[in-house]
């Protein structure tokens, strides 16, 4: 008898262990894909690439909503998502790909822009653009109700207020090309701007409360909408990482410097490396 206890109580405590942390389960309405490719034949192949890719990762209810008409916003407690693809105007045979994700809190929405050196590299990359996609819905909700706790931090009186990537978790808003940037726990997150493109950053704090944070990967001329986009797209491909370099003011408010290039009408380039002043506010 003493033996049966001690595996049901093991049993128990392992089922405690698997689901301490389990993933949120997303349930998204796949509205299809739009494009300007005139071969039908090759759409409807690449939707039903999307839909298969979307079905195989782990913990997301798909429905197939590509005869349905695209709505506002989603029912509740769904995910609409949907993407177009059209040919971008270099004439070198490059597509442009983004993707749409609406929610009931628009907060979370997303939209997300890729260049592709031709249509087959979409193909063959969807399975990591699905995936990427997924885990910055899954980093939305994730950020949204990290911020929440932060704010309940903030409001006891007993709080103390430290800065750490924990602290400063959450969705910010900031500077008027961007959407909204997300700061994850872990360190990471990635900045959305308002023409579509989507940047990955890495969040550190040095050891006099300075919160740095900087670009990672390679730099896009969409990363710098503030200037003339002939001159973003000279100078984007050797282009320092963007850094922005802060002081945490309240547990809501981020205020520093930018580090980016900026117009120099002067020089040969157009640009030069420069800072700005920034202010970033917590959702």
């Amino acid at each position: 008898m003493q033996v049966k206890r001690y595996i049901l109580f093991s049993l128990y405590i392992l089922l405690l262990l698997f689901s301490a942390h389990p993933e949120e389960q997303l349930t998204i309405d796949f509205y299809g894909i739009k494009s300007d490719t005139a071969d039908a034949g090759i759409i409807e192949m690449t939707q039903n690439l999307y839909f298969s890719q979307l079905k195989v990762i782990d913990d997301i209810t798909v429905s197939d909503f590509r005869n349905k008409t695209l709505p506002e916003q989603p029912s509740s407690g769904h995910i609409l998502f949907f993407a177009e693809i059209r040919e971008t105007d270099k004439k070198d045979g490059s597509w442009l790909c983004t993707q749409y994700v609406r929610t009931v809190d628009k907060t979370k929405d997303l939209v997300i822009s890729k260049e592709y050196s031709s249509y087959y590299k979409i193909l063959t990359e969807a399975k990591q653009s699905l995936d990427n996609l997924v885990a910055k819905i899954r980093a939305g909700t994730a950020a949204k109700k990290n911020a929440a706790n932060d704010d309940e931090q903030a409001a006891s009186p007993q709080a103390q207020q430290t800065v750490s990537t924990q602290s400063i978790a959450g969705t910010w808003l900031g500077e008027k090309n961007i959407d909204k940037i997300i700061i994850l726990r872990g360190g990471r997150g990635f900045v959305i701007y308002k023409n579509g493109a989507s940047m990955n950053i890495t969040v550190r704090i040095a050891d006099d409360g300075i919160v740095h944070i900087k670009q990672a990967g390679n730099s896009n001329a969409s990363f710098f909408p503030e200037l003339p986009r002939k001159t973003a797209l000279e100078n984007a491909k050797n282009a320092a990482p963007i850094e922005w370099l802060f002081t945490l003011v309240d547990a809501v408010t981020l205020s520093g410097q930018k580090k980016t290039l900026v117009s120099a009408p002067d020089t040969k380039t157009g640009v030069t490396e420069g800072t700005v002043p920034v202010t970033w506010q917590k959702l």
